[in-house]
């Protein structure tokens, strides 16, 4: 064990905000297949869910996988 610890989503927002930047930048994460409609959705749910309870987040990402389940379960 090396003692090192992950910060759940609701700090990982907290300390984007704090440091005026995006979870997606101190993740290291580039998204630049991204459009600027889909850009601006995430920006939208990155605002709701820095409001949220962590038992809403919790409730959010459970919705949010079962979309993703169902999309990939489409017949094409």
């Amino acid at each position: 064990m090396t003692g090192d610890r992950e910060p759940d989503l609701a700090t990982l927002i907290r300390i984007a905000q704090t440091l005026q930047t995006t979870p997606n930048d101190l993740l290291g994460l580039v998204h630049s297949s991204v459009d600027a409609g889909v850009g601006e959705q995430l920006k939208q749910l990155l605002e709701i869910a820095s409001a949220m309870q962590p038992d809403d987040l919790r409730l959010l990402i459970v919705q949010a996988k079962a979309v993703v389940a169902a999309r990939a379960a489409e017949p094409l």
